[in-house]
C-alpha cells in the first residue's frame, strides 16, 4: 500500500528523475556564483567607463574655459591699449568733463 507522501520521498523517484533534480540543482549551484561575479565585473566596467568619461569631459571643459579666459583677456587689454578707447573711458569715469576738442559749441 502507498502512502499519501510517497512523492516525496526521494528514494522513491525513478533514476532519471534523481538525475534531472541532480544535475539541475548542480547547474543553479554552479550558476549562481557564476552570475554574481559577472554582475559585479559589468557593474565595475560601467563604473570605470563613467569615470573616465567624467575624467574627459571636465579636462575639455577646463581646456576651454581657459582658453575663453585667456582670449577675453587678450581683447580686453587690446580694448584698453587703444588709445581711443582710453579717452571714451576716461571721459565715461569724469562724467561731464570734456575730453576731446569740439568746435561747435
Amino acid at each position: 500500500m502507498r502512502t499519501r507522501f510517497s512523492p516525496l520521498k526521494i528514494l522513491s523517484w525513478p533514476i532519471w528523475v534523481k538525475l534531472l533534480v541532480g544535475f539541475g540543482l548542480t547547474l543553479l549551484l554552479l550558476a549562481l556564483p557564476a552570475g554574481l561575479l559577472i554582475r559585479a565585473g559589468i557593474y565595475e566596467v560601467g563604473l570605470q567607463s563613467a569615470r573616465t568619461f567624467v575624467t574627459q569631459n571636465g579636462t575639455q571643459q577646463v581646456n576651454a574655459v581657459t582658453n575663453a579666459l585667456t582670449t577675453a583677456g587678450a581683447t580686453l587689454d587690446d580694448f584698453l591699449n587703444s588709445q581711443i578707447n582710453q579717452r571714451q573711458l576716461v571721459g565715461i569715469l569724469l562724467g561731464d568733463v570734456r575730453t576731446g576738442i569740439q568746435l561747435n559749441y
